[in-house]
């Protein structure tokens, strides 16, 4: 009954979302790519099929209704009608490609360069520049581009990517139910959805890690695993170098298969310094200029609060901006926009006490784990921005909906929730005091 009622909600938002696209995009591109990725989809899920295509459509619609809403309130329809990153993938680095080179991805850094002095050299995003450029391209075929080309791949990009962390969630407890639930939370949890109706990269970005680690759990000795694992490095590299060294890291510790902090463990870690020390230099450099950058960026971008927060040297600054990125995004409600992405931070805080506890839980696996932390923390030692929280989310809500499930399914209270609260309460005050007088 259930079932049945996704299935003709799922058909209703299908004819909604075709009806929809075509309108505002009046592009048959659009409809054509849409009708696609339902197709692909159809291949690609092999279970939970209505609930999967169900939320492909209804965040098909979010990415209409929030396009229509920066065009309303800002006069484009771009983040806050700014020329932040989704404009610039959108319109700079990528129009007029086609009409130039073609589909010559090559010449990727050349048009760059044409663009910005030494831009093709510095750029860090190229292959989320060449996807762009391959829609574009795919438009010329029919009757254009249209910027809901990137946008509902995005949300298709979500969609495979909450499907593989509820295939992780599975993995570790054979409950339907925490399958069930992860997939909905990891796809409906505002942050992750609100940058999927984007044109932005950090999406794929997420997907490519849930992906990998999926992989390398379920069979990391298969060569066909092998093979997809070093593509996805590669697609990894051209859209976010810094992340991709963190993820080859990642591998090894994957591969060294921990179930604590072993011989294997540090020895692989070890691994990773020597080839750093020796052969990345150059990625060593470029990341601390960027770890520096992001300090200055930081305390200019962010209110006054957390400016003071960021501006604080890292050994002092280390307690705040673990807090800080907690409640990342900062609850605002001077607009639509920052009231639904405050729901990320609201949620962050309530359910913070699971995952705490979780790492006390020797049932969950210390390699999701450490996939967390690591990403957590890179992300608040540098960025710390709503973007990027994407690259720790799915593994950070995988955590905690397990450690939810299993103090449910004992039939107790979480104890000390109240206590967990007030003390993370009374760090992000003693955040602010320490800001504020430092």
């Amino acid at each position: 009954m259930f079932k049945n009622s996704r299935v003709i909600l799922a058909i209703i938002f299908f004819i909604l979302d075709a009806v929809l696209l075509l309108a505002y995009s009046q592009k048959f591109s659009v409809l054509f790519l849409f009708f696609i990725l339902n197709i692909l989809l159809f291949f690609i899920i092999k279970k939970d099929k209505p609930l999967v295509f169900l939320s492909f459509l209804i965040g098909v619609a979010v990415a209409v209704f929030f396009y229509d809403y920066w065009i309303t309130y800002y006069g484009n329809s771009y983040f806050i009608g700014k020329k932040s990153d989704d404009w610039q993938y959108d319109i700079l680095w990528t129009e007029g490609f086609i009409e130039r080179y073609g589909i010559n991805l090559f010449k990727i850094s050349e048009h760059l360069n044409n663009l910005e002095r030494n831009l093709g050299i510095l750029h860090n995003s190229q292959g989320y520049v060449a996807i762009v450029v391959v829609f574009r391209w795919f438009g010329s075929f029919l009757d254009g581009y249209h910027t809901f080309l990137p946008r509902i791949f995005n949300i298709f990009i979500l969609t495979l990517t909450a499907y593989y962390s509820s295939l992780i969630a599975f993995y570790y407890s054979k409950n339907k139910q925490i399958k069930t639930t992860t997939f909905i939370v990891v796809f409906f949890f505002p942050v992750m959805l609100f940058n999927s109706v984007h044109v932005f990269r950090d999406t794929l970005v997420s997907f490519i890690l849930v992906i990998i680690y999926y992989l390398l759990l379920v069979n990391k000795k298969s060569i066909i695993n092998i093979l997809v694992v070093l593509f996805l490095l590669f697609v990894l590299y051209y859209n976010r170098t810094s992340t991709f060294f963190v993820m080859v890291l990642m591998i090894l510790i994957l591969y060294a298969n921990p179930k604590k902090i072993n011989l294997k463990l540090t020895l692989s870690l070890a691994f990773f310094a020597i080839i750093s020390l020796f052969f990345l230099d150059g990625f060593i450099s470029t990341l601390t200029r960027q770890l520096t950058t992001y300090g200055v960026l930081n305390t200019e971008r962010f209110g006054n609060i957390g400016s003071k927060i960021f501006a604080l040297p890292l050994y002092v600054g280390f307690i705040p901006r673990i807090i800080y990125l907690i409640f990342t995004p900062v609850p605002n409600f001077s607009g639509f926009h920052q009231l639904y992405q405050s729901i990320a931070a609201f949620t962050q805080i309530l359910f913070f006490p699971y995952l705490f506890v979780a790492f006390k839980n020797k049932g969950i696996d210390i390699k999701l784990k450490i996939m967390f932390l690591v990403f957590f923390l890179g992300v608040a030692f540098s960025t710390a921005t709503f973007r990027h929280v994407m690259m720790y989310l799915p593994f950070g809500i995988i955590i905690t909906v397990l450690s939810y499930y299993k103090i449910k399914n004992k039939d107790i209270k979480l104890k000390n929730y109240l206590g967990y609260l007030i003390l993370l309460f009374l760090l992000f005050i003693f955040s602010i005091f320490l800001a504020l007088i430092y």
